[in-house]
């Protein structure tokens, strides 16, 4: 074989030694700075922490990042792209038992929670401090409110909604239950296991928009 030959084939193995390498890296900043944040708050953490944490050069986190912003933002889309998020919706609007849909919807609140809850607490604590932040979540609670706006049409076009009510009551109904401060305020504040505030939570919703169907 001619040494020329060689050369592409070295080349390529090379650059993928080089594009395996820098994802490592990108991994470790990430899961450094997920876990810094979640300990110590966006505000208390540094990029020096980060550098630190993740055995890399400070200007690393940045070029590689984005500093502490660009690794929130990859954080908050690691949360949004999740399968489960996608996958929520589709069966909610397969299903035709409305008392069943409440409760896969608190079911599949629950399991997000779970997985991201540090993730979700770090943006909310910042938000209110941070512009950049806050514009992040206001698009994260659009999202979030279509979705359930969605599953509030589908109950309906199931007839399954109690006298009085509508698309846009449910919608704030399932907000109130099934947004941030829902499970926050039972598991974090109150020490609910996850379980016990699962069902709660979707009895309440299914005696609130419902009414007697159990």
């Amino acid at each position: 074989m001619n040494t020329d030959d060689r050369r592409p084939a070295a080349a390529s193995r090379a650059g993928g030694r080089r594009q395996e390498y820098a994802e490592a890296t990108r991994q470790a900043i990430v899961s450094a700075a997920r876990k810094l944040f979640a300990e110590k708050g966006y505000f208390a953490t540094r990029v020096e922490d980060i550098a630190a944490e993740a055995r890399v050069a400070p200007a690393t986190v940045y070029a590689v990042g984005g500093g502490k912003y660009g690794l929130l933002d990859q954080l908050v889309a690691m949360w949004q792209s999740s399968p489960a998020i996608a996958a929520t919706l589709d069966e909610l609007l397969r299903l035709d038992d409305p008392v069943l849909v409440l409760r896969v919807l608190s079911a599949r609140t629950r399991q997000i929670r779970e997985e991201y809850s540090d993730i979700i607490k770090t943006v909310l604590a910042t938000a209110p401090n941070d512009q950049a932040v806050a514009a992040t979540l206001d698009k994260v609670v659009g999202y979030y409110r279509g979705s359930i706006n969605r599953v509030s049409q589908h109950l309906a076009s199931l007839n399954a909604l109690r006298p009085g009510a509508h698309v846009q009551f449910a919608t704030a109904v399932l907000w109130f239950y099934f947004g941030f401060p829902g499970l926050s305020a039972m598991h974090d504040d109150s020490g609910w296991s996850y379980d016990d505030a699962e069902k709660w939570l979707a009895d309440e919703a299914i005696r609130a928009l419902l009414f007697d169907m159990q």
